[in-house]
């Protein structure tokens, strides 16, 4: 599938009576996005995102159990 300039008629075109330029409502926001997920899916980089994400998330829990068995201590005594 041949690459789209970002001005070819798809994106962006002139209403011939007002001679203005309309955009469509593909704009570069939503090409873009479906680009990254495109690369996302050709990689399959997502599992290891999600990889990271949970090691993430897990050491984050860890530390919070820790800060709050630290802070239930310190109310203890």
């Amino acid at each position: 599938m041949p690459k789209k300039s970002m001005t070819s008629p798809t994106v962006a075109r002139t209403n011939p009576a007002t001679k203005k330029w309309s955009r469509k409502p593909n704009n570069s926001r939503v090409l873009a996005e479906r680009r990254t997920r495109a690369v996302w899916r050709r990689s399959g980089n997502m599992e290891r995102v999600g990889a990271i994400w949970r090691r993430a998330t897990a050491s984050l829990d860890q530390y919070s159990r820790e800060l709050k068995d630290k802070i239930e201590g310190t109310r203890r005594h």
